[in-house]
């Protein structure tokens, strides 16, 4: 025999020896004779009987809720929502940044080949000046 077993069977035998020492004793605290081992058996049957229907109640219940129909159609948009609070003011920005290097001024190159092709005719036309 299992260890399980050896278990169940002593639980078992612990019970039957309670209810019969409270039927014996149940007359003597004052309880109506009609306390009996009989009588509180029938009481526990019928109680395993009410908690057995329970449970069956219990779980085809949570059965039912477990299903799920085919999904429906949407429905429509619901009110557009109030504005919203104006947020707080932000933080100060950084000062202004420094200027960075400023850059050196280019100095003028010498004219290229048709510049002065070009002033040299104007100067033809025109005489040097004055």
């Amino acid at each position: 025999m299992g260890s399980g077993r050896r278990r169940m069977t002593l639980l078992v035998l612990l019970s039957v020896a309670a209810l019969l020492c409270a039927s014996m004793l149940a007359p003597a605290f004052g309880a109506p004779k009609a306390v009996s081992a009989a009588s509180l058996a029938s009481k526990l049957a019928r109680t395993l009987t009410i908690a057995k229907r329970a449970d069956k109640n219990a779980k085809r219940a949570i059965a039912g809720l477990q299903e799920h129909g085919p999904v429906g159609p949407a429905g429509s948009a619901g009110a557009k929502g109030d504005k919203g609070d104006t947020g707080v003011k932000g933080d100060k920005g950084a000062a202004r940044a420094t200027p960075g290097p400023r850059a050196r001024r280019a100095t003028r190159g010498t004219p290229g080949p048709r510049a002065r092709t070009a002033a040299t005719a104007l100067m033809a036309r025109t005489g040097p000046p004055a």
